[in-house]
């Protein structure tokens, strides 16, 4: 349920700083997302890797990723959530 979500607040407050976001969330309906934000999401995991990582979401499946696969050499992760435990580098 994309409705009222904090995420698409962060997202642009990235962008507005520059910031190239990209979306995964293997639950999310991405039409729904586009219509309702404009924003492009992915439901598959992207292959290529990232300089930092927002998780934003509690999904479980989240905590079982290999986030170092996604990550760049100097990559900063930031659990919203709580879920991801020393994977992340800070959380709220």
């Amino acid at each position: 349920d994309v409705r009222n979500t904090k995420v698409v607040d962060v997202v642009k407050h990235l962008e507005d700083f520059g910031v190239n976001v990209t979306i995964y969330d293997p639950w999310v309906n991405a039409d729904e997302v586009e219509h309702e934000y404009g924003l492009k999401a992915l439901t598959e995991l992207p292959s290529q890797k990232f300089d930092s990582i927002v998780q934003a979401v509690s999904h479980k499946e989240f905590g079982a990723l290999d986030l170092e696969a996604l990550k760049n050499n100097k990559s900063v992760v930031y659990d919203v959530k709580g879920v991801l435990g020393n994977k992340a580098d800070a959380k709220l």
